[in-house]
Parts: C-alpha cells; structure tokens; sequence
C-alpha cells in the first residue's frame, strides 16, 4: 500500500504503518494537551493508543498464521487510524477454513482480554463488572490495563458483526457456504452487512426520541462507520461477482490468438506503428533466436513516443522479469492473479509448449466489462 513504511516483519509477515498513522498521534498528544495533561500523562495516553494497535497487530497476526495453515501467503499487516488489514493474496476457498481465518482474529483479543484478567485479584476495580455489563464501563474513567482488557473485548465484538468488512461478515458468508453457492452467500451476507450500516446511519442522525430503550446518539462517527459498512459490503460482492466470472472460464476462452510480436534490436518505432494499427497494446518482445525475452507496455511505448525516443532499440523498454506462463486450461482467476502479481502487463498462453495467443490486462478487463454490463454467468 503506498505511502507505507515497514517498522517490523515478524513470522515473515511485514507490519507496516501508513503515513495517516502519524495523524493520530498528533491528534492524541493535541488532545491530551488541550485538556491540560502533563507531558507524563500525555506520554501514558501515547502509550494507551499504542498498546491497543499492538492488540490489534496480534488480531491480524491470528488471520494471517491461520491463514498460513492453508497455504495462503499474507503480502504484510498495514496499521492505519481506523484499524489493522492483514493483505492476504486470496481467501482460502474452503467454507471452514475461511471461517477459522475470520474467527482467528477475535479470538485473539477474547485470548488477550482473558490473559488480563488476573490484574482483578491483585488490583480490583469496584463495580467493574456490573459498569461492563450496562455499558457504562468508561463513564469515570478507567485504568490502563482494565481499559485495554474493555477495548479488547470491544473489538472482538464489533469484529463479529455480520457485516462486511469485519471478519463476522466473513464468518457468516463461510457458513452460508457450506448450504449455498459462494456467490450466493456472498449477496445474503452483503445484503445482511448493508442493512446494518443502515441502522448505524439512524443512530448517528435520528433525534434521540426516535431512539428505542433510551439510547444516546451515535453521532457523526458512527454515520461515517455505518457508511464505510455499506461500501465496502457492495464492494465485497462486486468482487465476489469478479471471482465468480473469472472462476467460470479459462485462458482459451479469452486468449487472443492473432498478436503482434516486437524483436529485441528492432527500434520502437515499430512498437508505436503497432499500436497505432491496433487492436494490440502490449506486446511480447523475443531475442533473434525467437527465445522470449521480456515483454513491452503501451505505457513504456507513450513514454518513447512523447520523448522523441522511437530510434531506440526495444530492449531498453523491454520488461525482462520473470514472465509466467499461462496455459490454456487455467483458469482466469489464476491468470488474473499472475497478471497482477507480476510486472507485465501480458504473458504468453501456452499448448504442448507453443505459444498459442497471449492475454494482457486490457483483453482481461474487457472480457470482464462485457460479463458483468449482460449480468450472466460465464
């Protein structure tokens, strides 16, 4: 994610911060400041903020070691203002194992808030347990530690709504699936999730004699909350939708059998002639001997064109990283992924070890527009 910086890699698993991070903390020590705090106090509110989103690294930590089990690879663990995001490079497949990689998460903060509890007999806060129970476990106040164990529990629960982004939206979709298709699932799951931001949208504006059982108004971050829910549970089966028509065709389908090819010590002027025939945009690039050398972008042929650079042999535009090779009965979710893991732009789609067409990321996302634009299954 750009505009990270790494601060530790742990388990082989990078944690990175985003740059709005350091918005909080300023917003922290300005607040403490504003209401008169010493610069020990501020430093303990500093610790507080940070100890919580040490919790929440252990939360995506559960998600990605799990997800490890099952063979899917997390990318790193990005820490922002609103949270933590393990990036995982795909969702197990399996209903149950999905289910274990959502629940993992909450689980740990349950784990952490337990491993806390033993601070009770040594230090016992009065009323504690009847202020958690009605909720009003933070009007005078509270110590660090049983605030950290409140918090913990606050997030595992606010984690298991069924409401897509959190990981109880994942749950119920994994459970879904095991009865229905995963499509399927998905829809009643982001349906589920969109009707809950629904509700946080009233609690946030509706006048508090609207409001059941005397509760107080959510105010503006809560509707900011509920609108985020509701985008993202959209977005969630939008890419369901993606994943469903990708999983439901091959390379073949779509590959494209009539394409030009660019030669290493050829000029790109040729390049920008082909691009100028058309339909072709990005191109393979071989050696004199017709062995593969890398491949070159439309991107990479403007930059030449723009920079009067068209004398220039195609090498130098020339991709030459590591090009995966497709094949025929592959299914386009897995070329998707290597078309997006990877640095080009296009592979070659093999047969018996002959290329037979090519795939580039303008003929994917075409085929893409035209399934969903006639809403049929591929």
């Amino acid at each position: 994610m750009t505009g990270s910086v790494r601060i530790a890699e742990v388990f082989g698993i990078p944690v990175k911060l985003h740059w709005t991070f350091s918005l909080l903390i300023l917003w922290v020590a300005g607040t403490s400041w504003n209401y008169g705090f010493t610069w020990k106090e501020t430093g303990i509110q500093l610790l507080f903020v940070m100890t919580l989103f040490f919790c929440v690294v252990l939360h995506e930590y559960g998600h990605a070691l799990t997800a490890r089990r099952f063979g899917v690879v997390t990318r790193d663990i990005i820490l922002s203002p609103i949270g933590g995001i393990a990036r995982l490079e795909r969702l197990p497949e399996k209903p149950m194992q999905e289910f274990l990689v959502a629940i993992a998460g909450p689980l740990v903060n349950v784990a952490i808030a337990i491993c806390l509890l033993p601070y009770f007999y040594f230090y016992p806060v009065s009323n504690f347990f009847e202020k958690l129970v009605a909720l009003r476990i933070f009007d005078d106040g509270l110590e660090f530690i049983p605030a950290i164990l409140v918090l913990n529990l606050i997030l595992a629960a606010f984690n298991m709504l069924p409401a897509f982004p959190m990981d109880g939206g994942r749950i119920l979709r994994a459970l879904l699936s095991l009865k229905m298709s995963r499509i399927n699932a998905t829809k009643v799951a982001s349906y589920i999730g969109q009707a809950f931001a629904f509700l946080f949208i009233l609690w946030a504006f509706l006048p508090e004699e609207y409001l059941p059982f005397g509760i107080e108004n959510g105010g503006i971050t809560t509707g900011f909350i509920g609108m985020f829910i509701f985008f993202t549970a959209r977005q969630e089966l939008e890419s369901a939708k993606v994943e469903h028509i990708l999983d439901n065709a091959t390379a073949a389908d779509i590959m494209g059998t009539q394409f030009s090819q660019l030669y290493e010590k050829e000029s790109m002027q040729a390049a920008a002639n082909y691009l100028k025939q058309g339909p072709d945009r990005n191109f393979l690039v071989f050696a004199e001997d017709m062995q593969m050398v890398g491949t070159v972008n439309e991107a990479s042929i403007i930059k030449a064109i723009k920079t009067n650079d068209l004398e220039t042999e195609t090498l130098k535009y020339t991709e030459i990283s590591q090009i995966p090779a497709v094949y025929t009965s592959e299914k386009l979710k897995t070329v998707y992924d290597k078309l997006y893991t990877y640095k080009h732009t296009i592979l070659p789609v093999l047969e018996n070890g002959q290329i037979v067409g090519v795939i580039d990321d303008y003929i994917l996302n075409t085929f893409l527009s035209e399934k969903r634009k006639n809403k049929k299954p591929v």
